[in-house]
């Protein structure tokens, strides 16, 4: 045929578009080495197809169910994508890929096993299996150069794959895994366990680990052993509603940049972990039973995100001057910021919305301070959000915004008095 020696064939974009014979594709080149299909319409590769060319296969959003029957040549081939495949419900037996690099098959919810032949595959760098909700179960992986590894709300995988020693990048999140083994974590930079729900405790040996996400787990404390993760960046405890304590920290942590802690059962944190955290950039704390900070916060000097919302805190202590944003609303108890009158960066977004036993009059008076004397405003704007069903008398004639002269040039001065919601209407 006129086409026996095509190497490269490229359908993107025809998803739809092809309408095949009743029995499905019949024909394709054997000397192919790249194939991109988009919309792939057929059930299966055809039988005559080799393969034993074949770099790259990328058939995403197919209707295949199966790729082929037995075991082919594919020693050339090096990445799979089968991605956005609803009706894939088995791989054949890859033992011949001896050169695969890149299994991708996200979104492939009728997938329910992957084949034990991947264990012998030790070329194979990265697998990822996003959202195939049915997946029950994976086999060893015995290659060493196995990078990446996304098992993702799969709730049927009870148990962490054995997998390479030198994995970077695991995600399991929303599986039903309990432990990581410690074998698995020692080499890793980010470890996803993000709604493992049966996940009772921290992991450990994570000597290289950058970015931990353990949100929506059941762990019930963090150890103190955290403290010795040299390259932590990012802590994600968000929603662990069974963690009650944080641990002191008494070396300082010089990498930890984010540490969200919201919606757990954590009440406080201790006055000498606050002193370590000597790079923290972003804390979140919303939703938390915590009812104080400690006066050490003032010495986080990299601190420039802070999140409070819907806290029982009833005052503000000194802050940073490095902070460029704080959210407070929903904190029915607060009743003193005067702390913040000072951090000029936080006055172009002050949110106090529900916190009705604020004591507004020190707020009020230092932005009237700010507006008359001509201090110089970040982003040329000051913005607060105050409780309240009326417009302040001290803002003069109502519905009429202020014109006001300040030595930045003429300015004006707005207020809005809104019910907290309106029948078919956001605010």
């Amino acid at each position: 045929m006129i086409l026996d020696g095509l190497r490269f064939l490229d359908f993107d974009h025809v998803v739809d578009k092809m309408h095949l014979p009743p029995t499905g594709l019949e024909y394709l080149p054997n000397k192919l080495r790249y194939l991109q299909w988009n919309g792939f319409p057929s059930k299966s590769l055809p039988p005559s197809f080799c393969a034993e060319h074949l770099v790259e296969l990328d058939l995403r959003k197919s209707k295949l169910v199966k790729l082929w029957t037995g075991v082919k040549d594919v020693g050339n081939l090096r990445r799979i994508d089968l991605s956005d495949s609803p009706y894939l419900t088995e791989l054949p037996d890859l033992s011949m890929a001896k050169n695969l690099v890149s299994l991708i098959l996200v979104d492939c919810p009728s997938l329910t096993e992957v084949p034990s032949s991947l264990q012998y595959l030790d070329k194979l760098e990265k697998i990822d299996l996003y959202r195939c909700y049915n997946l029950r179960s994976f086999p060893m992986l015995y290659s060493k150069v196995l990078r990446y590894l996304e098992i993702n709300r799969c709730l049927d995988v009870t148990t962490c794959p054995t997998i390479s020693q030198n994995m970077e990048l695991l995600i399991l999140e929303q599986t039903s895994i309990k432990e990581v083994p410690q074998s698995v974590a020692s080499k890793l930079e980010l470890l996803d366990l993000s709604g493992c729900s049966k996940m009772t405790k921290f992991p450990e040996n994570l000597e290289d680990i950058e970015d931990l996400d353990l949100s929506g787990t059941a762990i019930k404390e963090v150890p103190s052993s955290i403290q010795f993760l040299t390259s932590l960046c990012s802590l994600d405890m968000n929603g662990c509603s069974k963690l009650e304590s944080f641990s002191e920290i008494t070396v300082p942590m010089k990498s930890l940049q984010h540490l969200n802690l919201s919606k757990s059962g954590i009440k406080e944190i201790p006055l000498i972990s606050f002193k370590h955290m000597i790079s923290l950039t972003f804390l979140y704390l919303d939703g938390t039973p915590i009812k104080e900070l400690p006066l050490s916060i003032k010495d986080m000097v990299c601190l420039q995100h802070l999140s409070l919302t819907g806290t029982p805190i009833k005052a503000l202590p000194e802050l940073p001057p490095s902070l460029r944003k704080i959210t407070t609303h929903d904190c029915a108890s607060l009743e003193t910021v005067t702390s913040i009158i000072n951090i000029s960066s936080l006055w172009h977004g002050l949110d106090f919305t529900n916190c009705f036993k604020l004591d507004q009059k020190p707020l009020v008076a230092a932005m009237h301070l700010k507006i008359q004397s001509g201090e110089e405003i970040p982003r040329g704007r000051i913005q607060m959000v105050l409780p309240g069903s009326e417009i302040p008398e001290w803002f003069g004639d109502k519905g009429i915004a202020l014109k006001l002269s300040s030595a930045q040039g003429n300015c004006f001065l707005l207020c809005l008095s809104t019910p907290s919601s309106l029948p078919g209407h956001a605010l």
